[in-house]
This record gives structure tokens, sequence and C-alpha cells, in this order.
């Protein structure tokens, strides 16, 4: 299994490729490609919430509760008192970075649920609904935003699995096929939960016809085959 510092620096850099792909083709503006590459990062990390005891995860609870609470804080302002809204940013903060870790401690086994394909469609999309529908977003970023974080979420379980392969031995160890899956057999109540959840997800999905638009364009195609990379190594192509 791939440590934390593994998993996140490959979910940067790949996160940072991708977002400046989108971006050098003007499908997303700067402040966009940020958003989405910091999701795109934050999915890489993600499956491991399951083991809440170490520290990288800790430290990912908490920053998810600072952004979370903090987004509501302003968000909310044109509809509470200040000070309300003070008081449910704080409660929201203390939910997510104290309450949630102990849940998923008591619910989730390392390697479960959580580290499967449809778990990272059902966080995706979620974001996706929640920036459209709270936040205003328009439909394309809202899309993409929640694409970025499956991707990164699937390089996570990617790389589990191809550190499950034993490559001095010619062989694969228990682990494998743990991390990437469809279906967890061992949990087949959830696992049909989580598919319940994504048939409800896509009925309220934000518009898709944007993004299609904008991403399978054959100029677009063009562009990145001629400007990925320098002439000198497009020649050995």
């Amino acid at each position: 299994m791939a440590n934390f510092k593994t998993h996140y620096n490959v979910g940067l850099i790949s996160g940072i490729i991708s977002s400046a792909s989108f971006v050098s083709l003007s499908i997303l503006n700067s402040l966009e490609g940020i958003l989405c590459l910091f999701l795109w990062v934050i999915g890489s990390i993600s499956p491991d919430i399951d083991s809440p005891n170490s520290k990288p995860i800790r430290m990912f609870f908490y920053i998810v509760s600072v952004i979370v609470s903090c987004s509501f804080f302003f968000f909310s302002m044109d509809m509470f008192y200040i000070i309300e809204s003070v008081i449910l940013a704080i409660v929201i903060f203390f939910i997510l970075n104290y309450m949630l870790p102990i849940i998923f401690s008591k619910f989730s086994t390392h390697r479960g649920i959580i580290h499967s394909v449809p778990f990272a469609f059902v966080i995706g999309f979620f974001i996706s609904i929640l920036l459209h529908k709270f936040f205003n977003a328009k439909d394309y970023l809202s899309i993409l935003a929640g694409v970025f974080f499956v991707l990164g979420f699937i390089t996570h379980l990617l790389l589990d699995e191809l550190y499950s392969v034993d490559l001095s031995g010619a062989k694969l160890k228990n682990s494998f096929g743990s991390a990437f899956k469809f279906y967890d057999y061992k949990q087949p109540f959830l696992s049909m939960l989580l598919y319940i959840i994504l048939l409800f997800e896509m009925l309220i999905l934000p518009p898709m016809d944007n993004v299609i638009n904008k991403v399978w364009n054959i100029s677009n195609l063009e562009y990145l085959r001629d400007n990925f990379f320098p002439s000198y190594i497009q020649s050995f192509f």
C-alpha cells in the first residue's frame, strides 16, 4: 500500500498537469484551475479517511473543516445575522473536525466501501451538485470540479493496487483487488446503497452539454497534441 506522501505527491503532480492543461485550453480560468487542482489533490488522499488515527488524515479532516465552515459563513451572511452565521460555522467545524472522524472509525474499515469507485462518484457528484445549487457555479465548472475530485480519488485507488503487485517475486499480494473495486462483497448493503445514491444524484446533476462541448472539441485536442510536448520530444512519436 502506498503511503500518504506518495499519494499526495502523485495527486499533486497529476493534478497540476491536468488543471494546467484545462487552463491552457481556456476551458478554465486560473482561479477555476486552482479550485480543480485542490479538489484533485483532496480526492487523491480521501480514500484513507477510513484510517482516522493517522496524523495526515487528521490534517485532512482539519483542512476540510476549515474550508467548509468558512465557506458556509460567507455564503450564509445574507440569510442569517452575523452572530448566527458565526455560531453555525463553529458548529459545522466541530462536527466535521471532531465528530466525523469518530463516526468513520466506528462504521468503516480500511479498504472497505470507501476504497471503491462508486464512492468516488458519489462524492464527486455531490461536489458538482453543491457548487451548482448552493454556490451558483457555472454548470461546466460544477461538473469539472466533481470530475477532478473523482480522478484524483481514482489515482489513489490505482496506486494502492500497483503497490499490491510484488514485482520482485512476480506475484500478487493478498491486498490486490481490495482498493480499486466497484462492489464490496463484504458490505453488500452499503454497496447497493451507493448505487442508489448515484442514481438519485444523476437526476439532479447540472447540465453536461456545455462541458462536453468545451472539452470534446477537436481544436482542443489538436492544441494539446501540438503543445503538450516540445517539438524535440514530439519527433520521437
